[in-house]
């Protein structure tokens, strides 16, 4: 579509408000930062204590990954908010660009990502949660910021 006003179609006039647009983008980055750390940052390193026909020693091992450690199935739990944030991206769109007219509100599909997000990352909090509550938190306002007029 051609640019209305100097903005593009899906900025400022039919699309969703700049602010939701940032707020979305900040927690897909997050997000997409969380799958990448799963492949990439590796654990502290383990020092392994023993001994051998009687002779002591110590070997420090390199950590491993996350998915390393934990198998394929980790990439896809690290991969849930990015997954929540495209969903709610999405339902924000259509909510906007539905045939019959925009709908106000964010709806309770957006609502509910948000709040299972929020909801692994309490669930977790002793793992991975802390790292996930900035995208539900992100997840949260936007579809507050949504729901405004």
């Amino acid at each position: 579509m051609p640019p209305v006003n100097g903005a593009p179609a899906w900025g400022i006039r039919r699309g969703l408000p700049r602010s939701v647009c940032i707020l979305l983008a900040v927690a897909a980055l997050w997000a997409a930062g969380l799958v990448v750390a799963a492949l990439t940052v590796r654990t502290g390193a383990v020092t392994e204590v023993g001994s051998t026909n009687g002779v002591a020693f110590t070997r420090t091992l390199p950590g491993t990954t996350l998915v390393g450690e934990n198998g394929p199935h980790a990439l896809i739990v690290a991969s849930v908010p990015l997954v929540m944030v495209l969903v709610v991206w999405a339902v924000l769109m259509w909510r906007r660009h539905r045939r019959g007219g925009p709908r106000p509100g964010a709806g309770p599909v957006a609502w509910t990502c948000a709040g299972i997000t929020v909801a692994l990352s309490l669930a977790g909090m002793l793992t991975i949660g802390p790292f996930l509550l900035p995208v539900g938190g992100l997840l949260c306002v936007a579809c507050a910021m949504a729901s405004t007029p």
